[in-house]
């Protein structure tokens, strides 16, 4: 280490010394508006409410605010099927967990199906996908003795869904699930 000349450390205290002297005068907004922190326009907006009184994403003129879902909403998977988007995310502790939310144009969305409903765990960073008919959702978990990704299906996007099968893959997570060109599914973790 560069051994601090006496004058710089002399200089660096005397204005630590200076600033903890000078008179301390809050700022003060004069009105709202000046608190405002985008600006006087945005002072006196009415953000549309949803069903829990959480402000909506969907401005109504075609422009939208993010975050698209507000609250908590980690390590989404979205998955579009013909017309229809559907997306899960992180749910951590949570039981019922892995909620599926459907949207038409990937703003607007609501809530369809809690699709995990037992406790395997904390899971995060699911992976939704659909191959022929059938839904599935791969789910990496972990409770303080055991890790292990896992797998539920359902005929339908509103369930039923499966009871979950343990995959027996420790340790991973992020799972990306890929169809070959020769049909066989693999999946990436």
């Amino acid at each position: 280490m560069q051994p601090i000349p006496r004058r710089a450390a002399l200089a660096s205290l005397l204005g630590g010394v200076a600033m903890a002297v000078l008179p301390v005068r809050p700022a003060l907004a004069q009105s709202n508006e000046d608190a405002a922190p985008l600006g006087r326009e945005w002072a006196h907006m009415k953000w549309a409410r949803g069903m829990e009184n959480q402000r909506k994403a969907d401005l109504g003129d075609g422009t939208f605010l993010n975050p698209i879902l507000s609250g908590d909403h980690p390590d989404p998977s979205i998955l579009k099927d013909g017309d229809d988007y559907y997306m899960t995310f992180s749910s951590f502790e949570s039981v019922p967990g892995i909620h599926i939310w459907h949207s038409r144009d990937l703003v607007n969305w609501q809530p369809v199906v809690a699709a995990l409903t037992r406790n395997i765990g904390s899971v995060w960073a699911p992976e939704l996908c659909k191959h022929g008919d059938r839904y599935y959702v791969y789910i990496p978990a972990r409770l303080p003795e055991y890790r292990s990704s896992y797998v539920i299906w359902a005929d339908r996007i509103e369930g039923p869904w499966s009871e979950p099968i343990d995959l027996k893959l420790p340790v991973h997570i992020d799972p990306g699930h890929v169809v070959g060109e020769d049909g066989q599914r693999y999946l990436f973790l």
